[in-house]
């Protein structure tokens, strides 16, 4: 968690380029492709945008499907463009590390 800590905070300070791993996203961002992670302000996240998020220390890059506003907090449902389902956890803004520019 140590290592996302440190990566949210070198991203709310300027764009961050990472360089992918695996296919979920095919054909929109392929395995090893150098893609720019930066800030996003929460509330201006859509559906149809690509995000750099965590789940149990892990990160991915997927892209919102669905959001909803409730109790006072965005929640989004995700999914990896290649991926025939929905993934299997809902994100909240604690999750979000960025936003994905292609």
């Amino acid at each position: 968690m140590e290592q996302i800590s440190q990566l949210k905070s070198k991203i709310k300070k300027h764009p961050v380029k990472l360089k992918t791993n695996g296919s979920s996203m095919l054909p929109t961002i392929y395995s090893g492709q150098i893609v720019k992670a930066r800030s996003v302000k929460r509330n201006s996240l859509r559906v149809g945008n690509i995000i750099l998020f965590h789940i149990d220390n892990q990160l991915y890059i997927h892209r919102i499907i669905y959001q909803e506003y409730v109790k006072d907090e965005f929640m989004y449902l995700t999914k990896g463009d290649s991926c025939d389902s929905l993934d299997d956890w809902v994100i909240t803004n604690n999750n979000i590390v960025g936003i994905i520019e292609l």
